[in-house]
């Protein structure tokens, strides 16, 4: 069923970001005393921190990540070839067609009229599927306008503005199909909250804060059960010595628990602390850069084995930058991509290894490269993972380059040269054998 989506939204907006499957490793930055929990304001620091309960609650369903796309499809929006409005698109996996999200029966959605054409000063916003035929919509305005989280009608009208503030924070958020769990930084003050928001009232509840530190972020990093990871860091300042904190808060209660403090020692090197973390199938795991060891500590038992210690080191040896980012598990490999360069070589190419770990075995093994994509004049060796469904992985998987004309601000057309770019569904095992067998069923931009 081809979905649609109508512009009722009355302020000038466009879209800005997207919530795409979150990206779990983290870099730390900071943190100190034990953050507020909850009520409708943001509360004290709390002296001892209450024990997190157990990461399941039988009787509520467990949180997951939102995105703008669910087993059945995923939402796109690219711009015209004029270059005069952005259009909606849906693509549906079953399908494995792309069309536009407009209902009205032999539209030629290229008018202000197709609810699925937005042009200048009108709204440009993407269904984010939280469940039961309900849609959120994440919407960023031109100037002071800020954001706003709105909930969209079976039509994909906007029903209901159910809450606006300055930004949100991190566009890491979590749903229980009712509730939404985000970050964000109200209007008039320096230090994040999480925030809850109930889907069918608009009610707004604090949950956690950050503390009353300028600067102090408090952003979702992952979810176990109905707990939510929480990293606190404080406004970088290398004159005195910081820590960055983890944190497990009951998404009921607000209940906090800390579960690490990481010292903030290595910002010359493109991070800020010497950990790289991720929350996965209700585990934390922990790259220490110091040690090469990788380990996985459960959130609900605390128990911690070590994963690896045989993840290759720096391929340029700590010439530059160097991230080393847990993204997933697919079959029981842990995949951990690498990100290196040598800033004292002009010439030096950035190398993108990646990395399987089988989490059974605890041997690695470089994974084989999936064909690299052209766009824009050079070659992306990297495979962009836009979604993670059960059994298959959503990636860009074609490029081809085009011409567009459009007007500059003297009135006058010229012509940029640019690329489209296709995505397409990819089996686990083809996407961990680097075997390129793809079914495309969209186009990008």
């Amino acid at each position: 069923m081809k979905k649609t989506f109508n512009q009722t939204m009355p302020c000038a907006v466009r879209l800005a970001a997207l919530l795409l499957v979150p990206a779990v490793c983290v870099a730390f930055s900071g943190c100190s005393a034990v953050p507020g929990s909850s009520g409708s304001s943001a509360a004290e620091p709390s002296p001892s921190p209450a024990a997190a309960e157990p990461a399941a609650k039988p009787d509520l369903p467990s949180l997951r990540p939102l995105y703008q796309g669910d087993e059945n499809g995923y939402y796109t929006f690219m711009t015209a070839a004029s270059g005069d409005y952005q259009q909606v698109l849906y693509a549906d996996y079953q399908t494995g067609a792309q069309a536009p999200a407009c209902h009205i029966t032999g539209c030629t959605h290229d008018s202000p009229s197709c609810p699925a054409c937005f042009f200048t000063g009108v709204p440009v916003t993407l269904p984010c599927p939280v469940g039961d035929g309900t849609y959120l919509s994440f919407v960023y305005g031109y100037d002071s306008d800020g954001m706003s989280i709105v909930r969209l009608n079976q039509d994909y009208g906007v029903e209901q503005v159910l809450y606006h503030c300055n930004y949100i924070s991190s566009f890491y958020c979590c749903t229980d199909g009712s509730s939404l769990w985000f970050s964000t930084c109200p209007s008039g003050d320096s230090y994040d909250r999480i925030k809850r928001l109930d889907l069918s009232t608009g009610g707004i509840t604090t949950l956690f804060d950050a503390g009353d530190t300028s600067g102090q972020s408090a952003n979702i990093i992952g979810c176990t059960g109905r707990q939510l990871v929480v990293s606190v860091s404080p406004y970088y300042d290398s004159s005195e010595p910081q820590t960055s904190c983890l944190y497990l808060v009951d998404a009921d209660t607000g209940s906090a628990e800390l579960l690490r403090e990481y010292p903030i020692t290595n910002a010359s090197a493109g991070r800020t602390t010497n950990i790289s973390t991720a929350v996965l199938d209700d585990a934390l795991y922990e790259y220490d850069y110091t040690t090469g060891e990788l380990t996985a500590t459960g959130l609900a038992d605390r128990q911690t084995r070590t994963v690896t210690d045989a993840l290759p080191p720096d391929p340029y040896e700590g010439r530059g930058a160097f991230d080393v980012t847990i993204t997933r598990i697919l079959n029981g490999q842990l995949v951990v991509e690498y990100y290196s360069n040598d800033w004292t070589d002009d010439n030096a190419e950035t190398k993108t290894p990646v990395y399987l770990v089988d989490l059974a075995a605890g041997t690695v093994a470089e994974k084989p490269a999936l064909p690299p994509l052209n766009w824009n004049g050079y070659d992306h060796t990297s495979t962009t993972i836009l979604a993670q469904l059960q059994d298959r992985l959503l990636v860009l998987c074609r490029a081809e380059p085009y011409t567009r004309t459009t007007t500059g601000t003297d009135g006058a057309p010229y012509t940029i040269q640019s690329s489209h770019r296709y995505f397409g569904l990819i089996s686990y095992a083809d996407y961990l054998t680097g075997t390129p067998n793809y079914t495309e069923v969209g186009m990008l931009d």
